[in-house]
């Protein structure tokens, strides 16, 4: 009778959530490019962590080439998933891995960081950062797009020694 007991209770207390389950890596990605220095390839980790995809956190870093974190980030796959549309759909998971699998192509990078051609934005920097970023011509940028009105440009700023987010749309 108590092995039953015993067997009953722990059956509730892990279907009940009591005894939390450790998350699972749903997906992972890792791309190495140039970022914080043109001639070293820094590595860009994206990590999908939880129970299932739509309840699970997107874990972004960016490490430089000896393991230093130089930038995390992190966002809920739902809020990832609002792209588009606010209605969960079929094929929204097959649209979400695309979308995870695309996060780190070429075209989400530039260089120069800004062009030329651009005039001083306040709003996107501060000025002093603003013309240290544009004076250097090897600065990479990279932009990655969270949901529908949340953009996000990142630099980084070789005179502070640091990842600057330089650009939040919405």
């Amino acid at each position: 009778m108590k092995t039953i007991f015993v067997t009953l209770l722990l059956t509730f207390v892990i279907s009940n959530d009591l005894y939390p389950q450790p998350e699972k890596i749903l997906y992972s990605l890792q791309k190495k490019h140039p970022f914080s220095s043109s001639g070293q390839n820094d590595n860009f980790i994206l990590t999908v962590r939880g129970k299932s995809l739509f309840t699970s956190t997107i874990y972004f870093e960016i490490r430089s080439s000896l393991g230093k974190v130089l930038y995390a980030d992190q966002f809920s796959v739902d809020k990832f998933s609002e792209y588009g549309s606010t209605e969960r759909e079929p094929d929204d998971s097959a649209k979400v891995m695309l979308r995870l699998a695309h996060l780190f192509d070429n075209d989400k990078f530039d260089k120069p960081a800004i062009r030329d051609t651009s005039e001083m934005d306040n709003n996107m920097l501060p000025k002093n950062i603003w013309w240290d970023v544009w004076l250097d011509k090897t600065a990479i940028s990279f932009n990655y797009l969270i949901s529908t009105e949340n953009n996000r440009g990142i630099v980084y700023s070789k005179v502070k020694r640091k990842v600057i987010q330089y650009y939040i749309c919405c």
